[in-house]
């Protein structure tokens, strides 16, 4: 289960750093391409829910 500061996230929400923040959001499309001769492509279209939060402490 994915949780962050002790509060579990939904099935769909991830989170991820940048620039010192916490970015979460919520991944509503996911596209899969196979490329020949190369590793394959994901795509997510996502929904930025929050780009800070204080004292983070990310679990999986």
């Amino acid at each position: 289960m994915l949780t962050l500061n002790n509060i579990e996230l939904s099935p769909g929400v991830g989170f991820f750093k940048h620039n010192g923040k916490v970015v979460i959001f919520r991944a509503y499309s996911v596209t899969h391409e196979h490329r020949q001769n190369k590793a394959d492509r994901m795509k997510l279209d996502v929904e930025v829910l929050s780009t800070e939060v204080n004292n983070e402490q990310a679990t999986t």
